[in-house]
């Protein structure tokens, strides 16, 4: 017998090829593949298995055969619905190709078995490399990805509330911190300081810069946010400001009514 979310999920994809995924549509652990076939079904068994994660999953493809015209906008917004009817625990974004998809900027290679805040308040997606990826991974890199594997499936046995300190997007912010000595300064004090307000996904966090060089080097080197000048701020025309509401409204940030004053009074200009 069809379930209702089954139908629910067909008639998202009713002019797809692919019209559903593979499981059970009640999942806690929704995986997330390109498509169209899952090559890594049999690899991601074992490794839950070794790793101790007795969950339900539901997997599905990306490419499900849109037509042509379909905008980037309405993909999106029935993968979005397609995981909200599933409503899983935590969804696991299985090789780049999805990571691409949704926008989340780190590859894979530096983000597997980390998280990233998706969409809603204290929802995640938990980046996972294809049987091919993993076949490949040197024996030292191999082993890192299956200790985070045991921390994940520790995490999601305590009713996944998953370390702060694992999220991909922090890690990667502490890397680019040390490696290139930049520092997390409210008052931007220095040419090499910035001020970042966190959002619920990766690509709306927003980023404040001294300088126009200190953007640009952002924009070059942290593949994720919203990033402006401190002057830019002092600046920002309404229409801007407008924006930055919608994005932060959209995603559930932090800035829920974001306007110039709000965004001067984090800076103290």
């Amino acid at each position: 017998m069809v379930d209702d979310k089954t139908i629910y999920i067909e008639g998202i994809y009713e002019n797809c090829k692919i019209k559903k995924g593979k499981g059970n549509t009640n999942a806690d652990i929704m995986m997330i593949y390109e498509g169209p076939e899952f090559k890594s079904s049999r690899r991601l068994e074992q490794i839950a298995k070794e790793a101790k994660i007795s969950a339900s999953f539901y997997a599905t493809p990306l490419k499900k055969g849109f037509s042509k015209d379909t905008s980037e906008i309405d993909v999106m917004n029935c993968i979005k619905a397609e995981i909200a009817t599933v409503s899983p625990k935590v969804v696991w974004l299985i090789g780049n190709f999805p990571m691409k998809v949704l926008k989340l900027g780190i590859p894979i290679t530096e983000s597997y078995g980390l998280y990233f805040p998706l969409f809603l308040d204290d929802f995640f997606a938990f980046p996972v490399p294809t049987a091919k990826m993993i076949t490949k991974m040197p024996m030292i890199v191999k082993k890192e990805f299956y200790k985070r594997m045991r921390l994940f499936s520790k995490e999601y046995k305590s009713g996944v509330k998953f370390d702060s300190n694992r999220r991909a997007d922090q890690k990667f912010m502490k890397k680019f911190n040390e490696k290139h000595e930049f520092k997390f300064d409210k008052m931007l004090s220095g040419p090499k300081t910035y001020y970042m307000m966190f959002s619920n996904t990766a690509e709306s966090h927003i980023f404040i810069l001294p300088t126009e060089q200190a953007k640009k080097f952002f924009e070059k080197k942290v593949p994720f946010g919203l990033k402006f000048t401190q002057e830019e701020v002092k600046q920002m025309d309404p229409k801007m400001i407008e924006h930055v509401a919608m994005v932060m409204k959209e995603t559930g940030g932090e800035l829920i009514d974001v306007d110039l004053n709000a965004i001067r009074r984090h800076l103290d200009v």
